[in-house]
Formats: C-alpha cells, sequence, structure tokens
C-alpha cells in the first residue's frame, strides 16, 4: 500500500490530504503469468529432453544441469516474490 500526501491550495496553511491506495488485484495477472512460465518451462523442456534423448541426462551433464536448475530456481523465486 502507498501513502501520498498532497497539498490543499488555496488553504491558508498548505494543509495536507493523506491518500492511502493499493493496487488492484488483477494488476498482478502479468507477473503470475510471468512467474508461473518460468517455474513450468525448465520442467517441460526437461521432460522433452528426457523422452527424446536420454542418454544426454547421464553422468556429468547431470550434475552441471542439476546445479544450474538449482540456481535458475533460486532466483526465479526470489524474482517472484519480491
Amino acid at each position: 500500500m502507498a501513502e501520498y500526501h498532497f497539498p490543499v491550495p488555496g488553504s491558508v496553511d498548505e494543509s495536507k490530504i493523506v491518500i492511502f491506495v493499493h493496487r488492484h488485484w488483477a494488476s498482478f495477472i502479468g507477473q503470475f503469468l510471468l512467474s508461473s512460465m518460468m517455474l513450468i518451462l525448465p520442467v517441460v523442456i526437461l521432460v522433452a529432453i528426457y523422452f527424446t534423448q536420454r542418454s544426454i541426462l547421464s553422468g556429468l551433464v547431470l550434475n552441471f544441469l542439476t546445479l544450474i536448475l538449482s540456481i535458475y530456481y533460486l532466483i526465479t523465486a526470489t524474482v517472484t516474490f519480491l
């Protein structure tokens, strides 16, 4: 919620009006859709790779992929809940 102070024009002491405003729930739909796509898209890509080329997901590549996805999801969770 934001708080805005507006001076009253024409008043002697320039008293201020305090307005408390908050965002409408629909204004967060874009952020929600972006966050959900950022969370779902890597899973879809991994499932597609798993069913087409299983030999890629073995050994050192699997360890590297686990590290990269962990970093990606930590950053995504941080950006989502800011």
